[in-house]
């Protein structure tokens, strides 16, 4: 029985220990990523490849300034 109980405190320090590692790998993740963005970008270097959710976001974006602008262009050719 006191096996069991063990056990769920091994289980329960790994965890705890994951979280930790995730966050600090998270953190230099962040880190990293901004000391990069600071540096001009290198010539005949490649751009980063938009990922596939950037992607979808950016689309969404654009179609929505596009409907809000064509709106307040009807709106305003209303007025006159």
């Amino acid at each position: 029985m006191s096996d069991k109980v063990e056990d769920k405190d091994d289980g329960a320090a790994r965890r705890k220990r994951a979280a930790r590692l995730h966050e600090e790998i998270d953190r230099l993740k962040r880190r990293a990523a901004g000391e990069e963005g600071s540096e001009p970008p290198r010539p005949g270097g490649k751009a980063r490849k938009e990922t596939p959710r950037e992607f979808t976001e950016r689309k969404k974006r654009e179609a929505l300034r596009k409907k809000s602008e064509s709106g307040a262009d009807a709106a305003d050719s209303g007025k006159d």
